[in-house]
């Protein structure tokens, strides 16, 4: 409840958009085991190419799928100048991907905080969580896309981005946490 009331908060404070969705979708395949391996197979086939390590990677037979989409500006609109005034780059070289993979950052917020007053909040405290669950997170925006997959036990997770994709307006985040079968 607390990852979601932090992801609504961003549609607030970033979007400047009059639609905000945000959907669960739970994927629980632990009943049928018979046909695991041509499902697992169909997820990778079918999914987009930021996604396909994650479900490679993932041992897991479910997991809750969280997206949240808005028809805004975009994080890159409202984060880019606060990039460049803080990296010191100049606000006409700044990089679609570079901000969304700076916005992943702890002190990226566009609020000006503290670090000592109250704990960080944002996209750096959804990555984090999404990182502790060994999940995956992926943000677009514009013409890119920057992507966490945090599967296996790896100590550094470099983001993988892609650029050049077709224009798609707002902002939207997608997060993968596996389900064990325990649950």
């Amino acid at each position: 409840n607390v990852l979601i009331w932090e992801l609504g908060k961003n549609i607030i404070d970033h979007a400047e958009a009059s639609l905000g969705l945000l959907t669960i979708h739970i994927v629980n395949d632990f009943r049928d085991k018979k046909n695991r391996d041509e499902r697992k197979n169909n997820r990778i086939k079918y999914s987009v190419q930021w996604e396909k390590n994650y479900f490679r990677s993932n041992p897991y037979d479910g997991y809750i799928e969280i997206i949240l989409s808005d028809d805004g500006n975009g994080v890159f609109q409202t984060l880019k100048k606060d990039y460049s005034q803080k990296l010191i780059v100049d606000l006409d070289k700044v990089k679609e991907e570079d901000v969304l993979e700076w916005s992943f950052q702890e002190y990226s917020s566009r609020n000006d905080k503290n670090p000592e007053d109250e704990p960080r909040t944002g996209l750096y405290w959804v990555n984090d969580c999404v990182k502790t669950k060994h999940g995956f997170i992926s943000l677009r925006v514009g013409n890119s896309v920057v992507a966490y997959n945090f599967s296996g036990n790896k100590t550094s997770y470099e983001p993988m981005k892609v650029t050049g994709l077709d224009f798609i307006q707002g902002t939207h985040l997608k997060i993968l946490i596996p389900l064990e079968e325990d649950l």
